[in-house]
């Protein structure tokens, strides 16, 4: 598609109707060139130019994730006060679960850390139910027994 600016080119070749400008000079012996990496660039504009492109440089980055170690050191002490206080039972298996969870940490196991720790809490609480209860009938029988020894005198 030739414009008006085209036509005030000196032409090289009258058949060809290509421009000088497109064209290189005459006796122009195009030189091989060494590169250092990229592509050569050959169009008739850079005609024997060894233009270097740069080859573009991909990084993937990963996203920064921290996981926090869940804390065992709350349960394990929790679950010892149940035993001393509340249900033996209850807090003997909390002890051993908290210590697993310990173990789990300490493997960097945190998934199965959290989940023994949340065994923990279900051993605590129903450590301070039975607990409660048993402290709880305790008084009651205790009031029970010295009302009733009151009477009986």
């Amino acid at each position: 598609m030739a414009t008006a600016a085209d036509s005030n080119l000196p032409q090289a070749n009258r058949e060809t109707k290509v421009s000088m400008a497109d064209t290189p000079p005459p006796q122009y012996y195009p030189m091989a060139h060494p590169h250092t990496g990229g592509a050569p660039i050959n169009t008739h504009n850079f005609m024997g130019m060894h233009v270097v492109q740069p080859h573009p440089t991909v990084m993937v980055t990963q996203p920064v994730v921290t996981v926090t170690k869940p804390a065992t050191t709350c349960s394990l002490v929790m679950s010892v006060l149940s035993t001393i206080f509340c249900c033996f039972v209850c807090g003997i298996a909390g002890i051993l679960v908290a210590w697993k969870a310990r173990l789990h940490v300490l493997e960097n196991k945190f998934d199965q850390a959290r989940h023994s720790i949340s065994i923990v809490w279900i051993f605590f609480g129903l450590a301070l139910f039975f607990g409660l209860l048993t402290w709880g009938l305790s008084v009651y029988y205790i009031v029970l027994i010295t009302s009733f020894s009151r009477y009986n005198k």
